[in-house]
């Protein structure tokens, strides 16, 4: 529909808030998932509802809702122009954004949009895994794709948007009335509702976990991270916007802002944060990452200081980097301390072009404030550790990584004979005679190898006998797998595995047969050139571990 007015400054002049309309909002501490629906009430009946469901209580929520008794659609908004200054400054909190809307159409399906295709494409296949039809493509006026969407203005300038016909909606509500007395009352949603918004529930179930009490760390937070609008170029710079992205494939970096050189020489791109007061005296990182013309040119971040004024120059810090390689360059360092007097700071990358017109692909600048006192300082956190206990992750049966499937390259299995042991001598707490001991060996027809396992806190001749018998097995498996280097597959697609889980892992080749259960330890990108991005997984066996009750 086409927009009464052209930006909120001009609807919010023209209509009273509390009246014609109003904004709900909730904002639980440590989730970075937002659930947005900028059309809600009785603009386009529904959405609202949705996104107010699928936030619940431990996502980010926002709603700007048409409340009049009539007349609602005055106040749609297209997502390009809305521009309600408290849903963008929410926005920038999110690192997800999830934003729901109403389109016309006699059959009940959903179009899917967004740039942020992970998402996207996980909600569609559990969509339609659960029976809901799913349109196979999305008009562009319904995609959600232009950067100047709302929902691509979250931290990572990448959202999903999701489209759902008056038809479904109706679907929602009992006698498919989608009027303000079933909308307004939480008790008045079809199994169809709760169907639909479970689903999209149980498909970002792994989206950005909201930290349980003292489960979680966070050690880094950041002043606001990369906003392209506030790009500025400098001499001999071009800069073009895009939506954000890593990798060594054209595809991947035309998601990246491009800096291209009009002559040989600097080309430079910047960009401006503030600083609140309270970070004053803390080390700054600064991190940088930048896909260069040539494997040899060097790349340079370097952050600026500057008083209030804008213009007084505080203090310097630059680290730089020559590619190895790869292309791809990743900077890291840290500056001295954010010195007294700075309250902006500029952050600026530049690479040496050797000719007219080469291009840098720069994915992100971030200048952060790692957490140096016993509070964690304003900002959004950034890195987050989850102290996991009694275990991280779980025994995976829905995903595998096998040679020829997923595992891209010759993966070494070695064996090594000093941890073999077929007899294992336990001891746990206790001295001399009182001491609880314990023995699991087998009989094998190799040469008689021993194991000392000293445990001095178990106290029970079951759990010693249990853990002598375990670790028996484990060395009498030969054979473990250091890490594998995988692709994205259905087999185990991008983002369904987390550190500590157990996954299922076959090498097979001309040199060994190797099948066991492998623990994630950690794992990393790897940007390969036109052959896409990679993925080396870090693995121990999984039999190693032994974890407390729960």
């Amino acid at each position: 529909m086409a927009d009464t007015y052209p930006n909120y400054a001009a609807l919010a002049a023209a209509q009273i808030e509390g009246t014609d309309y109003r904004v709900r909002q909730r904002q639980p501490a440590g989730s970075a998932l937002l659930h947005m629906a900028i059309h809600a009430g009785g603009i386009e009946p529904g959405s609202g509802e949705c996104a107010d469901y699928c936030a619940g209580a431990d996502r980010q929520f926002y709603a700007f809702e048409g409340i009049k008794s009539s007349g609602n659609s005055v106040l749609h908004l297209t997502s390009t122009n809305f521009d309600e200054p408290r849903a963008l400054a929410q926005c920038q909190t999110a690192a997800y954004t999830i934003s729901w809307h109403g389109a016309s159409g006699s059959t009940p399906q959903v179009f899917m949009g967004g740039t942020d295709t992970v998402l996207r494409d996980r909600i569609r296949v559990a969509l339609d895994a659960a029976g809901f039809t799913v349109a196979s493509t999305t008009p562009t006026e319904l995609d959600g794709n232009d950067p100047a969407s709302i929902n691509q203005k979250n931290r990572r300038t990448a959202g999903v948007q999701i489209e759902l016909t008056l038809a479904l909606r109706q679907s929602f509500f009992p006698d498919s009335n989608t009027g303000s007395a079933n909308r307004n009352d939480p008790t008045k949603r079809t199994d169809t509702f709760y169907r639909f918004c479970n689903t999209v529930r149980t498909a970002l179930a792994g989206v950005d976990p909201v930290p349980a009490a003292g489960n979680w760390l966070d050690y880094t937070t950041q002043t606001t991270e990369i906003d392209h609008k506030t790009w500025t170029a400098e001499s001999n710079t071009t800069v073009g916007t895009g939506n954000g992205g890593v990798g060594g494939s054209d595809g991947e970096r035309a998601h990246c802002l491009a800096v291209t050189a009009t002559a040989a020489g600097p080309a430079t791109t910047v960009t401006r944060y503030l600083v609140p007061a309270t970070a004053v005296g803390t080390v700054a990182r600064l991190t940088a990452a930048a896909y260069t013309p040539s494997e040899d040119i060097p790349v340079q971040a370097i952050a600026r200081w500057y008083a209030a004024n804008g213009t007084t120059l505080v203090s310097t810090s630059t680290i730089g980097a020559t590619p190895p390689a790869r292309r791809w360059t990743y900077l890291q360092g840290d500056a001295p301390v954010v010195p007294a007097g700075a309250t902006q700071a500029r952050l600026a990358v530049t690479f040496t072009a050797t000719a007219a017109g080469q291009t840098a692909y720069l994915d992100h600048l971030i200048l952060g404030s790692p957490d140096t006192s016993t509070g964690p300082l304003p900002g959004t956190p950034w890195r987050r550790i989850q102290l996991g206990y009694p275990r991280l992750g779980r025994r995976r049966t829905d995903i595998s990584f096998a040679t020829g499937v997923n595992i891209v390259t010759t993966t070494v299995v070695p064996q090594s004979a000093d941890d073999y042991a077929q007899v294992i001598l336990a001891t746990g707490a206790g001295e001399g005679r009182a001491r609880y001991r314990a023995i699991d060996a087998v009989r094998n027809g190799r040469l008689r190898l021993e194991h000392h396992l000293d445990l001095p806190d178990v106290r029970g001749n079951d759990v010693l006998e249990r853990r002598a018998r375990a670790e028996r097995t484990w060395r009498q498996r030969m054979g473990t797998i250091s890490d594998i280097t995988v692709i994205d597959h259905p087999a185990a697609p991008y983002g369904s595995w987390q550190v500590g889980d157990d996954v299922q892992v076959t090498v097979h080749d001309q040199w060994v047969d190797f099948t066991e259960w492998m623990r994630i330890t950690g794992w990393r990108t790897q940007p390969d050139g036109d052959q896409g991005e990679r993925f080396v997984i870090s693995l121990e066996r999984a039999d190693s571990y032994h974890y407390g009750p729960a």
